[in-house]
């Protein structure tokens, strides 16, 4: 068990730095604990997700899928021109990468995550009942998509679940021709059994994300619609706790003295200390300020495989220039709000068009010509995002003393 030294003085928003709760790093760890832990008497008033989801049920692309394959003919308005949405089923699942809360009628809570494997970090009454926005602001209402069967429930008990998927591959076109490739993968999935004879599951996903699942049995699933009912308008540039795979930069701390960074263990150790951005925003948002602080002697000393900027590669700061480059992100928002005809914004101006532009012809938004203005959603939206960003920097930084250096790698 690694003990954190977190006071769960959130100021309304969620951090994984600031929470109390131990990571428990393996499953005998977990299931100890869990076993240590009281329910009985407490009925669910409620349970709710912090920060948002990337993915409801399915991928929109599969669902797409299936209708065309049941003989549809509809086009990119699909979700409304189809009649038939109620009777596309779904898991009854979310992915998420910030905590889980289970609301009791009594006002008590009890917080839950999976880490990789088979840890977890939990805790009850850590964090302020309905507390929903983390890294993220929360973009659907778990409740409302697991339905309210589960209001008056109670935990029973906990168990966990471990699966481990062995394939074997013959690729002719591999090195070693006629050897096999083997691939194995361990799934850890705790399963909370509730009174409602229905249960819910945690089990990692990909880097830090972990899939949540609500019903009697894996098989189980929800009408589509039951998805948009439960989403929530709020449109934000993402920002990921953990790694994520594919299309996005990983951003985490690390030693110049190698990883681990020290011979004891720390929380620079675990995923969920980094945080991942896609990478169409960092192009947007961040390059600039990427480019302006790279040091190539650094990527020299230390031993990078680039000594230019690696766009698809790791690339090393010192803490110092990150807080420079912190600074730097700050006084953008600042101008943003304040003082929106300054010439330092110029560069920002033409990748608001660029990337408008290119929206347009992909046909993902209407075109748009001009630079947007002050008022506009699009700047409000940046503003938001350096805020966000550079909070999280900033207790990066301050959380991960063994580190000197942060690593911005690539897609």
């Amino acid at each position: 068990m690694f003990k954190m030294n977190g006071q769960n003085d959130f100021n309304s928003v969620f951090d994984f730095f600031k929470w109390s709760a131990p990571v428990y790093e393996t499953p005998e760890e977990v299931v100890s604990a869990l076993g240590e832990l009281d329910f009985s008497g407490k009925e669910i008033k409620e349970i709710a997700a912090i920060g948002s989801t990337d993915e409801l049920g399915l991928p929109d692309s599969v669902v797409y899928r299936r209708i065309l394959a049941a003989g549809a003919e509809i086009g990119s308005d699909w979700k409304t021109a189809y009649p038939n949405m109620k009777n596309v089923i779904v898991p009854c699942r979310a992915r998420l990468c910030e905590p889980v809360q289970f609301i009791f009628t009594d006002g008590s809570t009890f917080e839950f995550i999976p880490m990789a494997n088979g840890g977890a970090r939990f805790a009850c009454d850590t964090i302020p009942a309905g507390l929903t926005t983390g890294l993220n602001y929360p973009n659907f209402d778990l409740q409302k998509f697991f339905g309210d069967g589960i209001k008056g429930a109670s935990i029973k008990t906990c168990s966990m679940r471990e699966s481990i998927n062995r394939n074997v591959f013959y690729d002719a076109g591999r090195v070693g021709r006629g050897k096999p490739f083997e691939q194995t993968r361990t799934e850890y999935r705790y399963v909370f059994d509730l009174s409602n004879v229905h249960k819910v599951s945690f089990s990692m996903s990909r880097g830090g994300w972990f899939w949540i699942e609500y019903g009697m049995s894996e098989a189980d699933g929800i009408p589509y619609p039951r998805i948009e009912e439960s989403l929530l308008k709020n449109e934000r540039i993402y920002i990921a706790s953990g790694r994520c795979e594919g299309g996005t930069f990983w951003i985490q701390p690390v030693s110049s003295k190698g990883e681990p960074a020290a011979a004891r263990h720390s929380i620079s150790d675990y995923e969920n200390c980094g945080i991942s951005v896609y990478e169409s925003d960092v192009q947007e948002f961040l390059d600039d300020f990427l480019y302006k602080y790279f040091d190539e002697t650094i990527q020299e000393l230390y031993g990078a495989m680039e000594i230019i900027f690696d766009w698809y590669g790791k690339n090393l700061y010192t803490y110092e220039s990150v807080r420079g480059m912190i600074a730097d992100i700050r006084e953008t928002a600042r101008l943003l709000r304040e003082d929106y005809e300054n010439p330092q914004l110029d560069y920002l101006k033409s990748r608001f068009v660029e990337f408008a532009a290119a929206a347009a012809a992909s046909g993902e938004e209407p075109a748009v010509a001009a630079v947007p203005d002050k008022d506009s959603k699009t700047v409000s939206i940046a503003a938001d995002f350096y805020d966000r960003f550079a909070t999280r920097m900033e207790v990066m930084l301050a959380e991960s003393p063994d580190c000197d250096m942060i690593a911005f790698s690539g897609p």
